[in-house]
């Protein structure tokens, strides 16, 4: 008689209390009827199938698992291909789950590689930029600095130079002093020259009142002496001439310093003055013309001496102003160029303000890479962690898939004997 009810029953150990069920040893049993009715029940309490796979699924265990083997698949899996079963097996272990994984961590990684490859072009790139604007710094302050010292140095020129000229104008206000003190003493000389005349002229009236009285004897040798004189007078004229025009010469080359010669022109005029009175006095006076032109040399020399230390000094003043005029020229000139100076200076000055705000964004831009280089060397670095990890679990779960394997294989020979048992039951039964 065929049985009524098909029962099979299952023990779990929840020592653990990994089912969430009070006891110690959890027990599910199923009952099938002839009509196909299943019963489920859970430590002799009647429960529904969908009750008890969630209760079962809170401990991990599910009809799907790799831990459970559905009806036929000993069957099934000796019929089927070696490719579909190193499927099954690799799809059992987990072995295509960290395959892709591996995949995705390993696209992942060149994707960083990528990325940082990227990142170190930029940081290239943007450090010779810093160094083309460092370069272009320090050009622009060392230009700055030997503007600087040209300033400084021409500063000296210049400074050097006004000195030397102050000192030569000193020198020459010296000499111009001397030259009055020597004006002023020819100046008292003419005074006791006319003081002189004066005395010689009161004695020639005496001695001409005496030499009118003596008779005609002395006529005749006052004539000869008159013509001694008037030779020796037109020889003193000539001279005079000359030195007239050679006084004359100097006076034009002296037009400049009028002020300064008017004392010494005052004197020339004296001069003449005093020239034209020793005419008459040569005319009539034989005896006295010999001290009076030996005076009259004297004076000319020492006029002549003086002239020609003032067309020396004149010389000197005129050298002087040419080298002031050159030295307000070079001062004009050291204007104008600090003027540049000073605006190249405010223009690269913008310039170095600008370049320096480059700097500083370059600078950030560089901290930044550096930054994500540094985040994408750690998600590298993680990567690289996370690949030894999967290759270490890769390697456990290859060898549980060869332990599998073998299991599967020896499976696969029971259930090859229980098929052919099978087979011989059948035929058997046939029979």
């Amino acid at each position: 008689e065929k049985a009524k009810v098909a029962k099979v029953v299952i023990q779990f150990d929840n020592s653990d209390n990994r089912i969430p069920v009070d006891t110690s040893t959890v027990t599910i049993s199923r009952e099938v009827r002839k009509n196909g009715q299943s019963i489920y029940r859970l430590n002799g309490r009647r429960i529904s199938r969908t009750r008890i796979v969630d209760v079962l699924s809170m401990a991990g265990i599910s009809s799907t698992g790799h831990n459970v083997i559905v009806q036929g698949t000993i069957t099934r899996m000796a019929e089927i291909s070696p490719y579909e079963r190193r499927k099954i097996i690799d799809d059992m272990v987990g072995i295509a789950q960290y395959d892709a994984e591996k995949a995705e961590a390993e696209e992942r990684l060149r994707a960083a590689e990528i990325s940082i490859r990227t990142a170190m072009g930029r940081i290239d790139e943007v450090q010779k930029r810093v160094d083309d604007l460092e370069r272009e710094r320090n050009e622009l302050l060392r230009h700055c600095f030997i503007q600087e010292e040209i300033k400084r140095f021409e500063a000296m020129k210049v400074s050097h130079e006004i000195s030397e000229t102050r000192r030569k104008i000193d020198y020459l206000s010296l000499k111009i002093d001397e030259v009055r003190g020597r004006v002023e003493k020819l100046k008292r000389l003419r005074e006791d020259r006319r003081v002189q005349r004066h005395e010689v002229e009161t004695e020639w009236r005496k001695l001409s009142s005496e030499k009118v009285e003596e008779g005609g004897t002395r006529v005749l040798e006052v004539q000869i002496k008159i013509g001694e004189i008037k030779s020796k007078l037109t020889e003193l004229t000539t001279k005079i001439g000359a030195g007239t025009a050679s006084l004359e010469g100097l006076r034009k080359v002296r037009e400049n310093n009028l002020q300064q010669l008017e004392a010494i022109k005052n004197e020339i005029v004296e001069n003449r003055k005093k020239i034209r009175l020793l005419k008459r006095m040569h005319d009539r006076l034989s005896e006295m013309i010999g001290t009076k032109q030996s005076q009259h040399d004297a004076i000319q020399n020492e006029t002549a001496q003086l002239w020609a230390n003032l067309g020396e000094n004149s010389e000197k003043i005129r050298q002087v102003e040419q080298q002031l005029d050159r030295l307000y020229q070079n001062l004009m000139g050291l204007r104008s160029d600090h003027t540049k100076s000073q605006m190249t200076i405010r223009v690269l000055s913008g310039r170095l303000h600008d370049l320096n705000a480059r700097k500083d964004r370059f600078a950030s831009t560089i901290n930044e890479l550096k930054g994500s280089l540094k985040d994408l060397q750690n998600v590298q670095n993680e990567q690289k962690t996370r690949l030894k990890n999967l290759q270490r679990t890769l390697d456990q779960r290859i060898i549980q898939k060869d332990s599998i394997e073998k299991e599967i294989t020896q499976a696969g020979k029971i259930a090859e004997s229980a098929r052919e048992a099978v087979v011989e039951f059948i035929t058997q039964r046939e029979l």
